[in-house]
Order: C-alpha cells, then sequence, then structure tokens
C-alpha cells in the first residue's frame, strides 16, 4: 500500500519517471486515496484480517 508522508493529499499520477505512480500501479501496488500512511496500514491490517485476496482489498481502498 502506498500513502503520501505529506500531512494531507495524496499520489498523484503526474510524474512519469521510472519507480512514479505509473510504474508502481502496474506492478500492482494498491494507492491510500488520501489516507496517510498510520490510516493506511491500520486499513491494511483491518482488510488482511478479513481476506488475503488482492482484488478484494484494492476495493477496500
Amino acid at each position: 500500500v502506498i500513502a503520501s508522508r505529506c500531512p494531507s493529499g495524496r499520489v498523484y499520477d503526474e510524474y512519469g519517471y521510472v519507480g512514479a505512480y505509473r510504474d508502481l500501479k502496474r506492478a500492482g501496488c494498491i494507492f491510500a486515496q488520501g489516507l496517510n500512511g498510520q490510516k493506511a496500514r491500520i486499513k491494511l491490517m483491518a482488510a488482511l484480517g478479513v481476506t488475503r485476496d488482492k482484488k478484494a482489498i484494492q476495493r477496500m481502498f
């Protein structure tokens, strides 16, 4: 799960360099959609407590 370290905001698909959003998305990373890192981790732990299915976890985010 990828989250921004900024106090507010999210990760955007604005840069085209190697390792940017597009590459991470293609690699199957899940983006936290506006959650900070701590909240994303808690949400991921709760999701993993329910299922290990990646598609289901992606829908939760």
